[in-house]
This record gives structure tokens, C-alpha cells and sequence, in this order.
């Protein structure tokens, strides 16, 4: 009896050394500058650059898209606009209308400014393929230049700290 329970503490010592071992750590961020967006942001890893044309949308779209396990997205769009712009009616508008768009609920929606640039930062809710989704986003206007900064995926998976991080990160390189 005595040798069954020493081996008993033996193992539960054993596995307990195995759990106070540190977690690995996750692979560091890479800070990614784009000259012809004239921004540069931190991603979970090296993001893959798309050309895209959105319908009712003249200018390309150009796309900065970093996947991470196949499940998250991090993603900045940008694209030039022709002047006049209505850019308080835009960033007022573009959270509900987003939400909507994606038969979402719209969770957070405040104003924000980077610099000298005014923005807003907002999330939603929504379910795509059955599946319970989640989406952090941030416009910027600068100049001619709208900006879309946005996160998403899987509710059970995306890390606020994760999203956070990428959406602060976020630098425009033109005054």
C-alpha cells in the first residue's frame, strides 16, 4: 500500500513539473512597411499582397492580407478616391453598413483619430457558414486615401490582444 502511494505522488509530481513548464512561445510578429500604401503595421506574419476591384468601387482595392492557422485574418485595405469626399458621412455611416452587409450586429462603434487623421474604430458580430464570427475593424481618411483596418474570425478563436495589437500597430508614412 505504502509503495502504491508513493508511485501515486511520484506521478502526480511528475505531471505537475510538466505543467508548470512555460507555454511556447508564439513566433514574433513581423513589422511590415508598404511604400505605395505608404503605411506600415505589424502582422502575425509575412501578409500577402492582393489587387482587388470591389464591385461599385472604381479605383483597385489593394489588399495586405496575413492568415494565421487558416482561421483568423488580418487584413489592411486601402484605396484612392476621387475628390469631393463626404469623409464625416463615410466613417459616420461605414460601421452599421458593414455590419448590415454581413447580417451582423454591431457591437462597438466610436470615433478615433491617428494623428492628425480622423477614423473610427468599431466591431460586429455575425454568423457565416453556421459559424459564429467576429470582426474588429478601424477606417482611416487621410487625404484622398481610405484605409481599412480589420481582424476577424472565429468568435472562440480571435484574441482581442491579437487583434489590439495588430490594429495599434497600424502607421501612416505620409504627412
Amino acid at each position: 500500500m505504502r509503495l502504491l502511494l508513493l508511485l501515486a505522488f511520484g506521478l502526480l509530481a511528475t505531471l505537475l513539473s510538466g505543467c508548470s513548464q512555460p507555454a511556447a512561445k508564439p513566433a514574433p510578429w513581423v513589422t511590415y512597411t508598404s511604400p505605395d500604401g505608404k503605411f506600415t503595421a505589424k502582422f502575425p506574419k509575412e501578409p500577402r499582397r492582393v489587387e482587388a476591384l470591389i464591385p461599385m468601387e472604381k479605383p483597385l482595392t489593394k489588399v495586405y492580407v496575413a492568415l494565421l492557422n487558416d482561421q483568423l485574418t488580418f487584413e489592411i485595405k486601402y484605396r484612392d478616391r476621387d475628390p469631393p469626399h463626404q469623409d464625416a458621412e463615410l466613417l459616420e455611416k461605414a460601421p452599421a453598413s458593414m455590419a448590415r452587409s454581413m447580417h451582423g450586429t454591431l457591437r462597438d462603434n466610436r470615433p478615433i483619430t491617428l494623428d492628425q487623421w480622423q477614423g473610427r474604430a468599431f466591431s460586429y458580430s455575425a454568423v457565416e457558414n453556421d459559424v459564429p464570427m467576429r470582426h474588429h475593424v478601424r477606417l482611416y481618411t487621410v487625404g484622398d486615401r481610405l484605409y481599412v483596418l480589420s481582424v476577424f474570425g472565429r468568435q472562440e478563436l480571435l484574441d482581442d490582444g491579437e487583434a489590439d495589437e495588430f490594429l495599434r500597430s497600424f502607421m501612416v508614412n505620409e504627412k
